[in-house]
């Protein structure tokens, strides 16, 4: 720099060394991208139990056939439901008291299933018998309530009414799961698999 030079001159020549030092826009570095949102429809999948359109009425016991001979014993139950017939048959030893009951109690749970679409149904788990007085008895059955996404234990009892044990071991697995049947997906009536002669009883 001259000293001669005035100070026009040197106000001119720092403007011009600010400007050159400014970074140019292509020195600059690029700014990050930011992602467009993706507007492309999402589809939730329904994590809730899928259950039919409100509660359906509750299974009731319309018949329950038994026979045995010698150490094999065969059992029929029919259920209804507004009309709609849900019946299922089990047979197998009946070694004891407690056996044959368990057998009732098998044969209304798979009526119990028909009532319900496919991947829904109901599994004794355990059977008892326990005196609450000295004259009475009450059948308590462990069901266990199957969906698609899950297992679940219910315990449902009976008091034995005029000597009946069969009835209330039925009724004692209807009372178990009685009110998960109810908010179930239904099934279409299917035909009986009631097959050969039983005695009421």
């Amino acid at each position: 720099m001259h000293y001669a030079a005035t100070i026009d001159d040197l106000i001119t020549r720092a403007s011009k060394n600010c400007i050159s030092r400014k970074p140019s826009k292509s020195d600059a570095p690029p700014a990050p991208k930011t992602q467009s949102p993706d507007l492309t429809p999402m589809v939730v999948a329904d994590t809730s139990l899928a259950y039919g359109e409100g509660r359906a009425p509750r299974l009731k016991i319309e018949t329950i056939s038994y026979s045995a001979s010698g150490m094999e014993a065969n059992v029929a139950i029919k259920l209804m439901r507004e009309g709609v017939e849900y019946s299922r048959q089990a047979s197998g030893y009946a070694l004891d008291g407690k056996s044959a009951l368990r057998l009732v109690a098998e044969a209304t749970a798979g009526a119990v299933s028909k009532s319900m679409v496919p991947g829904y149904g109901v599994v004794v788990d355990d059977l008892m018998v326990t005196n609450i007085d000295q004259d009475e008895e009450a059948v308590s059955v462990v069901a266990i309530f199957i969906n698609p996404r899950w297992n679940v234990r219910h315990v449902g009892s009976a008091v034995v009414k005029r000597g009946d044990r069969y009835r209330a071991a039925a009724a004692a697995l209807l009372a178990a799961i009685n009110r998960q049947v109810e908010g179930a997906p239904r099934a279409l009536p299917q035909p009986s698999d009631n097959t050969g002669q039983a005695a009421e009883v």
